[in-house]
């Protein structure tokens, strides 16, 4: 079992906000060619497992500070890490992040989780909306 915690107190508030500094690490990460498999790992389990950036109220804390231990976590080293601390203000990060998501609407996609699976090419891709679809997108795959 998975002890996963409670949703944060500020969930609807500063963790909304605060979130696009993991989305924009994870664009850099790909951008500089990075494993984002691990870091996406890494900032998932601070996020819905670790205690440590957890208030005595609940609430979660995404800072500098957070960002950095999942950077660790996920195996990077300090330059790196610094770098794409660096990298998630840039430009090219908030601008494949926008167009990222652009793209994600136009595909249909409404929330998270949600998945286009290429089966083929040429095929339109199967869409997937929802961690309740894992099992089906395991039989297609």
């Amino acid at each position: 079992d998975v002890a996963i915690l409670p949703t944060p107190n500020n969930f609807f508030s500063s963790v909304a906000r605060e979130i696009i500094h993991c989305q924009r690490m994870l664009v850099a990460a790909d951008q500089e060619k990075l494993n984002t498999a691990a870091l996406l790992d890494s900032l998932t389990d601070a996020v819905h497992l670790d205690t440590s950036f957890r208030t005595p109220e609940n609430d979660l804390l995404i800072d500098e500070e957070f960002l950095r231990k999942c950077c660790v976590d996920a195996g990077l080293d300090e330059t790196t890490t610094g770098r794409l601390l660096e990298l998630r203000s840039s430009d090219s990060a908030k601008s494949t992040l926008l167009a990222n998501t652009k793209r994600a609407v136009e595909a249909g996609a409404f929330g998270s989780p949600t998945f286009l699976i290429e089966t083929e090419a040429g095929a339109d891709p199967l869409f997937f909306f929802g961690s309740d679809r894992f099992e089906q997108i395991a039989f297609v795959c």
